[in-house]
């Protein structure tokens, strides 16, 4: 799914930069959360917008422990 807000660059221009860095932070804030809520992710932030995938393979993080290697013998 791509998410794109619309007239975002006109509305930007008669606003400063913070306040247009503090509304898309508000805004990506909310739609992550439903993101996550039903299983998507976010894949890249674009600007205005983002590409969000449902469904997509991913692997869960392994433990640190797995991933350490093992003690060396002496």
């Amino acid at each position: 799914m791509f998410v794109d807000f619309r007239s975002f660059t006109a509305g930007a221009r008669s606003r400063s930069p913070q306040d247009v860095v503090d509304r898309l932070d508000g805004a990506f804030a909310v739609l992550v959360e439903i993101l996550d809520r039903h299983g998507g992710i976010v894949n890249k932030f674009l600007g205005d917008g983002f590409l969000a995938l449902f469904g997509a393979p991913f692997e869960p993080p392994t433990p640190p422990t797995a991933r350490s290697p093992p003690p060396a013998k002496c």
